[in-house]
This record gives C-alpha cells, sequence and structure tokens, in this order.
C-alpha cells in the first residue's frame, strides 16, 4: 500500500510539472502568434525551469532573436534588424513557434530593405537639396525639401533627415525672399 501511495505521489508531482510545463509553452506559443515576443520569452523561460529541454531551449532563442530584430527595426538599425530576421529564416529546425515567427521574420527584411531605400532616396534629395541652396536655386531646393518633409513612416534617422530638411528649408525661404526683394 505505501509504495501504491508513494506511486501516486510521484505520478502526480509529475503530472502537475508537466501540466505547468505545457502551459508555459501554450502562454509562449499564443505570445509569439500575438507578436508579443517579450512575453514569449519569459513563458518559455518559465516552461524551461520545469523541465529544460532541447525544444523550449530553442523557443526561447527564436523568440528572443526575433524581439531582437523587431527592436532593432524600430530603432532603424536596419542592418541589425535585417541579420537577427535572417537567422531566423535560415534555422533548419523547423518547430511550432519558428513555423510561426519565419513569415515575420521574412517581413521585417522586406521592411528593413524597404526602409533603407527610402533611406537613401531621401538622403539624396537632402544633399541634392543643399546644392541648390548653395547655388542660389532656391526654388528647386524648396521643392525637393518639400518632398523630403512630406515623408511619412519614417524611422528615427530619417526622422532626424526630415527634421534637418525643414530647418535648411527655412533657412532657404529666408534667402530667397532677401533675393527677391533686392537683397536687403
Amino acid at each position: 500500500m505505501r509504495k501504491l501511495a508513494s506511486f501516486m505521489c510521484m505520478l502526480f508531482l509529475l503530472t502537475a510539472c508537466s501540466s505547468e510545463y505545457e502551459n508555459h509553452i501554450k502562454a509562449g506559443v499564443k505570445a509569439v502568434k500575438e507578436e508579443r515576443y517579450e512575453e514569449a520569452v519569459a513563458s518559455f523561460k518559465q516552461a524551461a525551469q520545469e523541465k529544460n529541454d532541447k525544444s523550449v531551449q530553442s523557443y526561447v532563442k527564436a523568440s528572443q532573436t526575433m524581439k531582437s530584430s523587431i527592436d532593432a527595426l524600430d530603432e532603424g538599425d536596419t542592418k541589425k534588424a535585417i541579420l537577427h530576421a535572417q537567422r531566423i529564416v535560415d534555422e533548419k529546425e523547423t518547430n511550432k513557434v519558428t513555423e510561426i515567427i519565419k513569415p515575420r521574420a521574412r517581413e521585417v527584411i522586406a521592411n528593413a530593405k524597404k526602409l533603407d531605400i527610402q533611406m537613401q532616396e531621401l538622403s539624396g534629395k537632402l544633399e541634392k537639396a543643399r546644392a541648390y541652396a548653395d547655388a542660389e536655386q532656391y526654388l528647386e531646393a524648396e521643392k525637393l525639401l518639400q518632398e523630403v518633409s512630406s515623408a511619412t513612416a519614417l524611422s528615427q534617422e530619417a526622422q532626424e533627415l526630415v527634421r534637418e530638411s525643414m530647418e535648411l528649408w527655412q533657412q532657404v525661404e529666408r534667402e530667397r525672399r532677401k533675393q527677391e526683394s533686392g537683397g536687403s
């Protein structure tokens, strides 16, 4: 009877640990699906405290990498965003978390590349506007500065270019008005 009671207690404890592990895994997967990667990492780490196996370690790593990629993109660091997202895309191991994250990682890469192109275009226009302003071709400079200043959906770096273009635009307008009024 004692052996049966001990066995039942042991079975209960194993089942309880297993269900806690599964609850944390389910919560983590749900968080990944909802793109709440910080919560996913926390849930998977809790699961690892219950049972630290290879799959849960993989879930933690994938979620952390995805979070790093999105954080980098939000900060305008496109190179870092692409680097992290590419690690996910290149991952050979397939599991329920990587199946969810890989399409999002591909989106991050595409968005980062678009942001790079946008930055190059804005930077080029700003430089050209400076050249026009230096050559006292104020109307041409203003046209380009208006294009730069109206850009939307920008990274912090691009927002800095827009701010810089606004300042230059104000300076160009002052110079144009001065020129139009006869240089007074």
